[in-house]
């Protein structure tokens, strides 16, 4: 296989892995009895003070240090795709 037709498929498997693995607004999961779920998974992933990651693993940094209802918790997920895009923390006091 030529070597450009090789690269030209690894960058469309990647923009595939990109899309499989978008974030996730997990702001009311309660993760305790998952099994398998890594930091890197979390990473991926809104919560909030609510949100329960499993056994051993504790909260990202990024996540809102608040308990959000769901009134309010839309709002602030919008804001951290946006600013995790931007690839910075979001400013939660600003929200």
């Amino acid at each position: 296989m030529p070597l450009d037709d090789y690269l030209s498929r690894i960058r469309e498997r990647n923009k595939e892995l990109r899309e499989f693995w978008r974030p996730v607004n997990a702001s009311f999961a309660d993760f305790t009895s998952t099994t398998g779920l890594t930091p890197e998974t979390l990473d991926r992933c809104f919560g909030c003070a609510g949100t329960k990651p499993p056994d051993g693993l504790s909260h990202p940094d990024h996540w809102h240090p608040t308990e959000l209802d769901r009134n309010e918790h839309e709002e602030v997920y919008q804001a951290w795709l946006a600013h995790r895009k931007a690839k910075r923390l979001p400013p939660f006091d600003e929200v």
